[in-house]
Parts: C-alpha cells; sequence; structure tokens
C-alpha cells in the first residue's frame, strides 16, 4: 500500500522487438510453436496462470535469479511460449542464435496442478489449477450477472465449473 515504483516498463531498443516479433513469426510459419502470451499486464506469473486456464492445463516450472517478486511480477515486454518436446533444443538456439534471451522454464501436465519453484528449492506456489481459475473466473462472473441474463451466466459457470484438464 502506498508504493509507487521508481521505474516503469519500457522498451528500450525498438530493433530487439520488432526481431523478437519476427522471430516468433518465423517459428509458427515453421509450427514450432504451440501458443503464446505476452507478459507485460500482470507480469509472468499471471501470464502462466491465463495460459494454464485457457489450456486448460496445468504447469510445473522453475524460476531463479536475484528476485522472485521482480522475476514474477515484472509487466516487462516479454513472452512465454509454450512448445513441443521435439522443438524445445531447437528453438533455444534459434531465439538465442538472434541474440533474444531465452530459457526453459518448466512444462504443461495434464494434471489438475499449477506448482512453481523459485531456485529449485522454493516452493512459491502448488495449488490445483482449476481452483485458482475458479477464483479468478469469479470477478467476470459477478460482472456479467450485472449485464447479461443470469440463466445464461450460471450455464457458463457450470461448464467451466465441470471442466478438468485433459
Amino acid at each position: 500500500r502506498g508504493f509507487v515504483p521508481n521505474e516503469y516498463p519500457d522498451i528500450n531498443d525498438v530493433d530487439i522487438l520488432r526481431n523478437l516479433f519476427e522471430s516468433i513469426q518465423e517459428a509458427i510459419e515453421k509450427n514450432h510453436i504451440l501458443s503464446g502470451h505476452d507478459i507485460s499486464d500482470g507480469g509472468l506469473i499471471t501470464c502462466l496462470m491465463e495460459m494454464a486456464f485457457a489450456g486448460n492445463k496445468g504447469i510445473v516450472g522453475n524460476f531463479d535469479g536475484l528476485s522472485a517478486l521482480h522475476t514474477l511480477f515484472a509487466e516487462e515486454a516479454g513472452v512465454i511460449i509454450e512448445v513441443s518436446t521435439r522443438s524445445l533444443d531447437f528453438l533455444l538456439d534459434f531465439f538465442n542464435s538472434r541474440n533474444l534471451s531465452c530459457k526453459y522454464i518448466g512444462y504443461v501436465t495434464d494434471m489438475d496442478l499449477i506448482k512453481l519453484t523459485w531456485n529449485s528449492t522454493t516452493v512459491i506456489l502448488n495449488c490445483e489449477m482449476t481452483s485458482l481459475r475458479d477464483v479468478w473466473e469469479s470477478t467476470s462472473f459477478e460482472l456479467e450477472l450485472m449485464q447479461t441474463n443470469p440463466k445464461c451466466v450460471e450455464s457458463e459457470r457450470n461448464v467451466l465449473l465441470q471442466s478438468k484438464p485433459v
């Protein structure tokens, strides 16, 4: 409360952003990228949650660095991409050869689980994906109730509650 940062996210080098965009487009065209999401709104942790919820999948990830808070919540320009196992090594080399920082951080699972660790030892989050998704969606359902037929909203909510990872 009352915290106002001294620094704000910005793009210092537009050429890096252009390089990233063009590289991602090339990788998509070659069918190496399954999905992706930017981290600029809510940070890395929000991006991962939104991807898990949208894909109805669990995620197991590990992060490292100087600060878990900064790494997971910084709203900097960046992306998370989901790739198949067969494309992983290729894409790590592909992005690194283009001077784009790229790192493996985890994998998707069919388990109803989001488990994130810091430096391979500290558990940051270990929860059912469906429970987190239900909390995440609850605000949207409350807003919809004010704008939409309540029977439709309840029907949508029931479908989502019955949706388990596949």
